[in-house]
């Protein structure tokens, strides 16, 4: 069976031999031999091998459902309905940068406000007497 070409599904409830061997009995006859399905027990997921490709998704459906369990398409990680993953990772970059250039910023506003660059670097917290400008703060807070 090749891994990379094979069509996987997420079989809710699959957690013993024996829903294995009920998969076998009702979907082996559908994709040509009980060799051509994996299972993974701990992921609850069932692979169909790629030789089977012509096998409509409805077709293997319909049979985990004769089998008295549910299934439906594997989806990988951070992969959702609608690409709202991609999204997600799109609002995280833009996050990430945002942050990083307030961050930038409180730091430029520290050292122009405190008048030089020992300052923004860390000098007041070692007992001396210049406090963090506002400015500089909530640029940090963000």
């Amino acid at each position: 069976m090749t891994i990379e070409k094979a069509r996987a599904f997420r079989v809710t409830g699959l957690d013993c031999a024996e829903e294995i061997a009920a998969l076998r009995r009702e979907l082996g006859p559908i994709v040509g031999g009980e060799a051509r399905l994996g299972f993974d027990l701990l992921r609850g997921r069932m692979t169909v091998d790629a030789a089977a490709r012509r096998i409509p998704d409805a077709a293997i459906l319909d049979g985990v459902r004769r089998a008295g369990l549910a299934a439906e398409p594997w989806r990988t990680a951070g992969e959702e309905r609608g690409g709202s993953g991609e999204r997600l990772r799109r609002r995280r970059r833009l996050l990430t940068v945002l942050s990083g250039m307030a961050a930038a910023a409180g730091f430029l506003g520290h050292a122009l406000l405190a008048g030089d660059l020992g300052a923004a670097l860390g000098r007041e917290g070692l007992g001396g007497e210049l406090p963090v400008p506002l400015l500089a703060r909530l640029f940090y807070a963000i």
